[in-house]
């Protein structure tokens, strides 16, 4: 039987991923926004603000898995076989139950929101991406097509030129 203390730790700390979890999806969105405006700087700054999310992250993690544990030794089984669902269905009668079901489900909504903002954003820089590398090719692949002739009047063989090799 678990009591509320172990359950409480526990759900201040998947509270505390909630939170976590609702800034970084605002960082998503944000980027988002400068991806489609092409703002680098910005989205270099964005990017550091996600790393830092993650090593925050990494400490919940670390953190939960730590009371995880705790109540898996007070049960009597294994830290991997408990999840938050085994704990509210086996221990419905205690306090704190609803605070865990309802972090868990805040977690899965924006985790899966998460998951769709971050798939808008691969695919936005993969377009940004093969639209630059077209624009390159195009430019490197520019053709000086025409006739050149030589001194006795017949044409001659063109030599392929980029615009890189053009003097201006």
């Amino acid at each position: 039987m678990l009591d509320v203390i172990l359950i409480d730790k526990l759900a201040d700390v998947l509270e505390k991923e909630v939170l976590l979890y609702s800034e970084f999806l605002e960082v998503s969105k944000r980027k988002t926004d400068i991806i489609i405006n092409g703002k680098v700087t910005e989205l270099e700054d964005a990017i550091k603000i996600e790393q830092s999310f993650s090593i925050r992250m990494q400490k919940l993690e670390t953190e939960r898995e730590q009371v995880i544990q705790e109540i898996a030794a007070k049960l009597g089984i294994k830290p991997s076989e408990l999840t938050v669902t085994w704990i509210a269905e086996n221990n419905s009668e205690l306090m704190g139950i609803r605070r865990l079901k309802s972090s868990r489900k805040s977690i899965m909504a924006f985790v899966d929101e998460i998951k769709k903002v971050n798939e808008i954003n691969s695919k936005l820089i993969n377009n940004s991406l093969e639209y630059i590398n077209f624009s390159v090719n195009l430019i490197t692949s520019a053709d000086n097509s025409g006739s050149k002739y030589g001194n006795d009047g017949k044409e001659g063989k063109v030599d392929r030129r980029s615009l890189f090799d053009v003097k201006l």
